[in-house]
């Protein structure tokens, strides 16, 4: 909803949402006609805090981070709480130690509580958040660091967890859980898009599930593994993939998922998939726009996305856009660094090429724009109104891109 425009809606529905905080700054899972939900479902907290850090970076309204400030306070020492309760003796050494206690927030551990990495996720990105919230707000300096340490502190607990549990468990990618080693790539996808705490995780382990989920999409895509069903969730991936700089197999896995939009026509998909389009089983919500969002979210990813250096813009974007005649453009999307404006099209034999990012937020980060492979890239270009004659190259993840070394200044 942000990155399209539809700033009003996000700003009502999280000024209502936050209004259902418990006192004790839990965020509930649901609300419904009878309110507030209890049940422990421990990623809430952190989405919400991750939802606001989003709308305030991305509109540049930071009255909500104001009006809502009791509950913010509330939530981050919830989560402090929670991370309390597993980082005693009676954990020390374990692969439980600073993490948050099981939940059924993952809807795979409905039957029995699990210590999810979905829910450590996303309390890891709502305490990254939270601690750039003061420095914004003219908050608390010295809250705004105790926030930092505590995140610090949990990305390591994190870390160290992952670490000890594929090892206990003798797998050799991220499980889902402490408690299981299983294999869950559409919930390890959101540490990397929409989420940014890749860095927490171990990279090996990282790369590796990204690879064996590879494994089993390309064979269910070509026919060599027999399948039943599955759940789109899995959408997800394609935008943990572009930020890897997977993005050929991003590539192949969206175009692989639209074929698959049942009812044929709906422009959708349900929350379960059967091979036989025809068996009458379970399908879910119709339409399933968390489903949706995977696939639109992981687009956006493609199109700009950010690490701790860099702004990447356009690396998700296949050649063959570039090579059509008719060129495209992409206009007016929002992103926490500006509104993003790209266009493309082919002149005299080149290959002209557009790119604006347009009332962008402070920063220090570089912005590296993506080009075609074969293109000859430092002739006729302008950065913010200048000639350049020339500016750095790099490549990364098989791809060409132009470093423009520009730090956004706070005027």
């Amino acid at each position: 909803l942000l990155a399209f425009g539809h700033d009003d809606v996000v700003r009502s529905y999280l000024d209502w949402y936050a209004g259902y905080t418990f006192e004790n700054g839990k965020v509930p899972c649901v609300v419904d006609h009878r309110g507030p939900d209890p049940v422990d479902e421990h990623d809430s907290t952190g989405q919400l805090l991750f939802a606001m850090a989003r709308y305030a970076r991305t509109t540049g309204d930071h009255s909500l981070l104001r009006t809502h400030a009791g509950a913010i306070d509330a939530a981050v020492g919830y989560l402090e709480n929670l991370i309390a309760q597993r980082s005693t003796a009676e954990f020390e050494g374990t692969a439980y130690f600073g993490l948050v206690p099981e939940s059924i927030s993952h809807e795979g551990y409905s039957a029995k509580p699990m210590h999810s990495y979905w829910d450590c996720f996303f309390v890891l990105q709502g305490l990254r958040d939270a601690s750039w919230m003061p420095g914004v707000v003219g908050g608390d300096t010295d809250e705004q660091v105790r926030r930092r340490r505590l995140a610090e502190r949990f990305a390591s607990s994190l870390h160290n967890s992952i670490r000890m549990a594929a090892e206990e468990q003798g797998v050799g990618y991220i499980p889902g859980c402490v408690e299981l080693g299983d294999f869950d790539p559409t919930s390890t996808a959101v540490a990397l898009a929409p989420l940014t705490i890749a860095d927490a995780l171990p990279q090996d382990l990282l790369w590796n599930t990204l690879d064996l989920y590879t494994e089993f999409f390309e064979s269910r895509r070509l026919g060599r593994r027999e399948w039943f069903d599955y759940t789109p969730y899995e959408l997800r991936v394609i935008g943990a993939m572009h930020v890897a700089g997977r993005h050929d197999e991003a590539h192949a896995m969206t175009d692989w998922f639209l074929t698959q939009q049942t009812p044929t026509g709906w422009n959708q998909w349900p929350e379960v998939v059967y091979a036989d389009p025809k068996y009458p089983g379970f399908v879910g919500d119709i339409p399933h726009t968390w489903c949706a969002a995977g696939l639109v979210n992981s687009f956006v990813t493609g199109l700009l996305h950010s690490t701790e250096d860099d702004i990447i813009i356009g690396a998700g974007i296949p050649d063959s856009w570039y090579e059509d005649s008719a060129g495209f453009e992409i206009s007016g999307l929002q992103t926490e660094f500006g509104a993003l404006h790209i266009e493309a099209f082919g002149r005299e034999g080149r290959i002209a090429i557009a790119v604006e990012l347009s009332g962008a937020q402070a920063t220090t980060r570089d912005v590296l724009v993506a080009v075609p492979l074969g293109l000859e890239t430092g002739r006729g270009m302008t950065v913010n109104g200048s000639n350049v004659e020339e500016l750095p190259r790099v490549q990364r993840f098989g791809r060409n891109y132009v470093r423009v070394a520009v730090g956004v200044p706070e005027d």
